[in-house]
C-alpha cells in the first residue's frame, strides 16, 4: 500500500506526514523535482521516504505518465502551494476516493477564482482584476498577485501613488520563484477589510463527511502597508458562541466551494461581529502554527489531513497543555546591517530560539523573507502569553548588534 507525497513545504509538513504514513504501515514516496532543495532543511523529507521519485512536478504529463506505473496507491498529497493542483490531478487520474476535487482547489488557489466563487454569498467583497485603472470601489485595497504563496507581493495601497508603487513591485518578482514556479504576475486589487486578522484550523472528518474546527490562532501583524505576520498565539480563546459561529460559517463556505477530504487554513478577520474571509489554503499553515498545534495538542496538522485523504479517524490529541502557546518572529523595520541577535529575556515560558543565518542585510519588514528568527513560547494563561508576546514585540529582552 503506496502513499505519494508531492513536494513539501520547507519547513517540513510533508516530512511529518510521510512519518505519519510509515507509522500507519503504508509505504511513503516521495516525488519531487529538485533534491537539493531540501538537502539544507531541519525536516528533510528525502531521509524519510521509503522512495524518492525524481520527476518535473510542474510537468503533469510526466507525472501521470510515471503515475501510471504505480500499483496500489491510496493516496496523494502535496504541502507545497504551488503542487497542490497536480496532486488533485493524480489522485482524480486514480479515481481514487478520499481526495480534494480539482475544481474546489483551483477555487481557494487561484485568488481571483476565490473571489468569484464568492459573488451572492454573504462573503462577497468588492474585487477586481488590475487593468492599468483606480479600484471602481475606492480605496483603501488590499493588491496581490492571484497565484504567489505567502505575503509575496501583498500589500494595503491607501493612494493612487502606493497602488502604482505596489504593481511595479509584483511586475518586479522574478518570473521564476523560488520553488521554481512561473509566476503570472497578474494582480488581483480587493477591500480592505478592517479588523483583527485570526486564522482558523480545520481538518475535514472523511467518516463522518464534516469538517471539524482544531483551533483559532491570533494573528499579531504590522500595521499597513504591508502588514507582515509578526505572532501568532494557539489556541486563541475566544467566546464559545463566537468560536461555534467561526467552524459553521467557515464549515459552510469549504462546503459551498466544494472542499473536502483534506487540511485547511483559512484567515479570516472578525469586523463588527462579522466574519471576512481573507484566504483558505488547502494544506496545514506556516508561520511556525504548526508547530503551536503539535506542542498544544500532541498532533501534527499533517498526521490531520493524512487521515482526510485516507478516509481515517481523525487522530484524537494525546495531550492538552490547558494553556496557550506562542510564536514570535524577530525584526526589523529599519534599513541596516546585523552583524548578531541575541534573546536576553527572562522569561520561563520561552522554549526555543532560533536565529536565521547572520550577518545579514536587512531594507526594512516588507514581508516574511525579512524575519530574523523566532521566539517560541510554551504553553501558560492566555493573558501571561499574549503580554509577553508584546514585551518581546516591543524589543524588550531582544537585542540586535550593527
Amino acid at each position: 500500500m503506496n502513499v505519494i507525497v508531492v513536494e513539501s513545504n520547507l519547513a517540513g509538513n510533508g516530512t511529518l506526514a510521510l512519518e505519519r504514513v510509515k507509522q500507519l504501515g503504508y509505504r511513503a514516496i516521495f516525488v519531487c523535482k529538485d533534491p537539493m532543495e531540501y538537502e539544507s532543511i531541519e525536516l528533510n523529507p528525502l531521509s524519510i521516504a521509503d522512495e524518492v521519485v525524481v520527476i518535473d512536478t510542474y510537468d503533469i504529463t510526466k507525472l501521470l505518465a510515471w503515475l501510471d506505473t504505480q500499483v496500489d496507491v491510496k493516496a496523494i498529497l502535496a504541502f507545497d502551494d504551488f503542487r497542490v493542483i497536480q496532486a488533485g490531478i493524480m489522485a482524480e487520474y486514480l479515481d481514487l476516493p478520499y481526495h480534494p476535487s480539482v475544481k474546489s482547489l483551483l477555487s481557494v488557489r487561484d485568488k481571483s477564482l476565490f473571489r468569484q466563487k464568492l459573488i451572492g454569498t454573504p462573503y462577497e467583497i468588492p474585487f477586481e482584476i488590475y487593468h492599468s485603472k483606480p479600484p471602481s470601489f475606492g480605496y483603501p485595497v488590499v493588491l496581490k498577485p492571484v497565484d504567489e504563496s505567502g505575503s509575496v507581493g501583498v500589500r494595503v495601497c491607501c493612494t493612487p501613488e502606493e497602488l502604482n508603487d505596489g504593481i511595479a513591485r509584483i511586475h518586479g518578482l522574478n518570473q521564476i520563484n523560488g520553488r521554481g514556479f512561473s509566476v503570472s504576475k497578474s494582480a488581483l486589487l480587493e477591500k480592505y477589510i478592517m479588523g483583527q486578522e485570526y486564522s482558523a484550523e480545520i481538518t475535514y472528518d472523511a467518516l463522518k463527511e464534516q469538517w471539524v474546527l482544531i483551533g483559532v490562532s491570533k494573528k499579531i501583524t504590522t500595521p499597513p502597508p504591508y502588514c507582515v505576520e509578526l505572532a501568532h498565539i494557539f489556541p486563541y480563546a475566544l467566546s464559545e458562541v463566537v468560536t461555534n459561529e467561526i467552524e459553521r460559517q467557515i464549515s459552510k463556505v469549504l462546503s459551498h466551494l466544494g472542499l473536502s477530504n483534506t487540511y485547511a487554513h483559512v484567515e479570516f478577520k472578525i469586523c463588527n461581529e462579522q466574519v471576512f474571509l481573507i484566504e483558505i489554503n488547502p494544506r496545514p499553515p506556516g508561520g511556525m502554527i504548526s508547530h503551536l498545534i503539535e506542542n498544544t495538542y500532541g498532533v501534527t496538522p499533517s498526521s490531520l489531513m493524512v487521515a482526510s485523504h485516507l478516509g481515517l479517524a481523525i487522530p484524537r490529541p494525546t495531550s492538552d497543555s490547558g494553556g496557550v502557546c506562542g510564536v514570535v518572529f524577530i525584526t526589523s523595520t529599519k534599513s541596516k546591517s546585523i552583524r548578531s541577535i541575541k534573546v536576553t529575556h527572562s522569561s520561563e515560558l520561552i522554549e526555543n530560539t532560533n536565529i536565521y543565518s547572520l550577518p545579514r542585510t536587512v531594507d526594512g519588514l516588507r514581508s516574511g523573507e525579512d524575519r530574523l528568527g523566532y521566539i517560541q513560547l510554551k504553553s501558560g494563561q492566555q493573558e501571561v502569553v499574549e503580554n509577553l508576546v508584546m514585551e518581546l514585540l516591543d524589543g524588550q529582552g531582544i537585542e540586535i548588534y550593527e
